[in-house]
């Protein structure tokens, strides 16, 4: 059981926390690799939140930062519906004969990593928007500009599904 219930509120198991914490500063790592490699200028905007003239260090950081937060905002989300989201998709490759061809071997390695994967994909649009949204605005600050749409999408997007993956993936094993 991944939910408590005390004195009427829903609490979330410290495991659901460390699996999110664990797997959000993977992703987050990845994340910041990603865009170090595809788009600096974003990199070195966030550390510049930190600290004006701040290294490309300190905006890998904060990007881990907020990639474990995010992580870590991950866990009640899928606390509470990723058992469902199982069921739903165990009973929909039941159904469906091309499903089944894609998911039955993802699902018979790691079901809660592959559904997780789908669920941080639907997270991930969050990401998304912080991306497009966190950089600008630390640029404007600062009295600089970065391009709206760049190349570092591509880590925002690619950051949900690692998230979600590795977070079903260590729920499973410390189930």
């Amino acid at each position: 059981m991944t939910l408590i219930e005390r004195n009427g509120f829903v609490v979330v198991e410290r495991n659901e926390y460390v699996a999110a914490l664990l797997s959000g500063t993977l992703a987050g790592l990845v994340f910041a690799s990603v865009l170090l490699a595809l788009a600096p200028s974003r990199v070195r905007t966030l550390g510049a939140l930190f600290a004006p003239g701040a290294s490309t260090l300190a905006g890998l950081l904060g990007w881990l930062g907020v990639g474990t937060a995010l992580g870590v905002g991950f866990a009640p989300v899928a606390a509470r519906t990723l058992d469902a989201y199982l069921a739903r998709t165990m009973r929909l490759t039941a159904t469906s004969a091309a499903l089944r061809r894609v998911l039955r071997p993802l699902m018979e390695r790691s079901a809660f990593a592959t559904v997780g994967a789908g669920l941080g994909a639907l997270y991930g649009l969050a990401i998304v928007g912080l991306y497009l949204a966190l950089p600008p605005l630390a640029a404007a600050v600062m009295g600089g500009s970065v391009p709206l749409i760049d190349a570092g999408l591509l880590a925002a997007l690619v950051y949900g599904p690692m998230l979600g993956a590795g977070y079903g993936y260590v729920r499973s094993v410390y189930r």
